[in-house]
């Protein structure tokens, strides 16, 4: 489909556990790491199956992970402080964004306890977002939204017009969704080139540069 360049995932880090499959992903992607990105999945710290955080983002140094992802639904936990009481602060502080396919009501609560932590809501849609998300978007600038399921007829060219495209992340919802079809959505909006360039990749590298490891 002609994209260069993503952060992915194990699908068994969503479909299986993160513990082993974390560490495999890293392997299987340093002959790619060119242009293929890690992304490691998180589990509640209280039941011990990550290491404690500050021993699992120096581990993320190590192999260059910048972002991490939440499956809270796969995984059958709460996308709350109360589950990751160390783990957030820590990503806050270090700009690590959180990757979250969860429903807006579990983020809001999420970032009503963490307002300082980026978080990326992927696979929203593709019925119309903004009675729901507008507010959650005007409370809080650090929501970032993927784009794979922002499907409704100018959703995106209204997201840009009031916010700007610095909070959108092109995402191709792989494996739930065929690629080419949230690619041909980015580029048949109405948005212009500028803003297109942007949320195509420009905004992931720049939220990827400010992470602190």
């Amino acid at each position: 489909c002609g994209i260069d360049a993503g952060l992915v995932f194990h699908t068994n880090q969503r479909f299986a556990s993160p513990v082993p499959w974390n560490r495999v992903l890293t392997a299987n992607l340093r002959q790619h790491r060119q242009r293929l990105y890690p992304t490691w999945a998180i589990l509640p710290t209280a039941c011990g199956e990550l290491p404690p955080p500050e021993r699992f983002l120096a581990a993320m140094k190590r192999s260059n992970v910048r972002a991490l992802r939440a499956f809270p639904q796969e995984h059958r936990y709460r996308l709350d402080r109360l589950s990751f009481p160390d783990l957030f602060p820590l990503m806050a502080e270090r700009k690590i964004p959180l990757f979250a396919k969860e429903t807006l009501s579990q983020i809001k609560e999420l970032l009503v306890e963490c307002p300082d932590l980026i978080v990326v809501a992927v696979n929203q849609g593709p019925h119309s977002l903004d009675r729901h998300l507008w507010p959650l978007m005007d409370a809080f600038p650090n929501l970032h939204v993927e784009t794979s399921s922002l499907l409704v007829e100018g959703l995106l060219e209204t997201m840009c017009e009031r916010y700007g495209p610095k909070r959108l992340l092109f995402g191709s919802g792989f494996p739930d969704h065929a690629v080419g079809g949230s690619l041909l959505r980015l580029a048949q909006a109405d948005i212009g080139s500028e803003a297109r360039t942007a949320i195509a990749g420009e905004n992931l590298r720049r939220m990827l540069n400010e992470v602190v490891l």
